[in-house]
């Protein structure tokens, strides 16, 4: 914890008012201050300083008192009426000035009852004023810090893709971090990221939300909250928040390494063999009591997820599904094929493709793979997804792979036959978040156009590149191209 000297003045909220009535007499107010059910100075001996205000809300008098952090008490003379009362304790003298920044502990009442004479007790609950260090320093920001109160987006700017950090709190074994999304101005969702670390990986879609409103909330043994954010105030010095704003800076690109997706690797609106064209129907359900409002970032087949995509955002009723009507057309405007990611990973999703025929549609149904899920294949950890079902011969077998980490990586591709026997192997270089097709994966792993093959499978690991790579088999009627997926597991 720092050594200097703190300035910044409470601000107290006032939300009560009551009549004043003083007959002359005072009120003795005293209190225990605790932290996590313990006096705080059995778990912070090095704070005993500290000060208390209490402003009295029908007067607008403001009257200080004595606190004694070291043996976790305080004590007020008070007349009688209705109070706000804030109390800060810390390590440095002049925390009486009621510095509420990081490192200090802060408690506030509001609304207290103080009757006339006597003596009355008011116990305060101590919340610990958490330290950010990253991707900003809340220690270094003033009473202007920057952001403002007016003009959104708010707060100071930060890549789309960042990493929240901050110092171990005392006595705290766990941590939530709430993260509420804003799209100038409204409302878009609230996420909650448990973690038993002091840092957590946030993405502030451009599309979606380029705001962010953060809370670090940690737990001790009771179980209860004990942190609380420094109250920081706006840069027109009259309005200020306890969470900490952020937003996306412009032209950041796409975010990377979301935890918070699903990916349907193959969705399509073109032209087939023979008269087909195919065309891709997304289900979006989400199952959560408020409204989503979804991202969906579109990728060509073949093409550099980093730089060539194309957003869009659909919302998602509560407890409802939608689904969007060929959704590269309708959405993005565009003629391919290619891979379609999707956040928040709490709405669930799948994809059918299909084309018309003489007597109807036909088509195939491709699931969402988590990106927190299993089910793709990493070179840090040596996972390989596995298929079996490849058949050619009346029937052909295409393979589709997509990188859905936000890093390159090679694939190295294994064919062998239904006893294990190795018939082929091929490795292809995926771009971050891109994706591929390989059309009759046996011929071309094999080299041969004449091999049929009843009952084969396909292995797929990452050899290289931090990439995460995620699969699926088309397997084809080659008269009907009526086809079935199988997906890599």
């Amino acid at each position: 914890m720092s050594n200097r000297r703190f300035s910044t003045i409470v601000v107290s909220v006032v939300i009560s008012v009551g009549a004043f009535a003083s007959a002359g007499f005072s009120t003795e107010v005293t209190g225990s201050l605790t932290f996590d059910g313990l006096p705080v100075g059995d778990t912070f001996p090095e704070m005993g300083f500290g000060g208390i205000s209490a402003y009295n809300v029908d007067t607008s008098e403001r009257t200080y008192g004595m606190v004694d952090g070291g043996e976790g008490i305080y004590s007020l003379e008070l007349a009688e009426g209705t109070y706000n009362i804030s109390i800060v304790v810390g390590e440095a003298e002049d925390t009486d000035s009621f510095s509420q920044l990081p490192g200090n502990l802060w408690g506030n009442q509001t609304g207290v009852q103080v009757g006339s004479g006597g003596s009355q007790t008011v116990d305060f609950l101590m919340y610990y004023l958490v330290h950010l260090t990253g991707p900003y320093d809340n220690d270094d920001f003033g009473a202007s810090w920057g952001g403002s109160a007016l003009d959104c987006p708010f707060g100071p700017e930060v890549p789309s893709s960042f990493r929240l950090e901050w110092d171990p709190v005392p006595g705290v074994n766990r941590y939530e971090v709430n993260v509420t999304h804003f799209s100038c101005p409204e409302w878009v969702r609230a996420d909650v990221i448990a973690t038993s670390e002091t840092f957590v990986d946030i993405e502030i879609s451009p599309a979606e939300a380029e705001t962010v409103s953060l809370f670090v909330r940690g737990f001790g043994t009771t179980g209860d909250s004990v942190t609380a954010m420094p109250y920081l105030n706006y840069d027109n010095g009259s309005t200020g928040t306890f969470g900490h704003w952020l937003h996306a800076g412009e032209g950041d690109g796409r975010p990377v390494h979301s935890s918070n997706s699903s990916f349907l690797i193959q969705v399509a609106r073109l032209g087939g063999v023979g008269s087909s064209y195919w065309t891709s129907d997304v289900t979006l359900s989400n199952p959560g009591s408020a409204s989503v409002l979804a991202t969906l970032t579109f990728t060509p087949r073949g093409a550099e997820g980093l730089v060539d995509f194309e957003v869009a955002t659909y919302e998602v009723p509560a407890f409802s599904c939608r689904t969007i009507k060929d959704v590269v057309g309708t959405l993005f405007g565009v003629t391919d094929a290619g891979s379609l990611e999707i956040s928040p990973a709490t709405i669930r999703a799948y994809a059918r493709t299909a084309t018309t025929g003489d007597e109807g549609s036909y088509g195939q149904s491709f699931p969402a793979v988590a990106v927190d899920g299993g089910s793709w294949a990493s070179h840090d950890g040596g996972e390989i997804v596995r298929a079996a079902g490849i058949i050619r011969g009346a029937f052909r077998t295409n393979l589709i792979l997509a990188e859905i980490w936000g890093e390159t990586g090679v694939a190295r591709v294994r064919l062998v036959d239904m006893d294990g026997v190795e018939l082929g192997v091929k490795t292809y270089s995926l771009p971050a978040l891109g994706n591929i097709q390989i059309n009759d994966v046996v011929k071309v792993l094999t080299g041969n156009a004449g091999l049929e093959v009843e009952d084969a499978q396909v292995e797929v690991s990452v050899t290289s590149g931090g990439g995460r790579v995620a699969g699926a088999l088309s397997v084809v009627d080659q008269g009907s191209d009526d086809p079935i997926t199988v997906m890599l597991e």
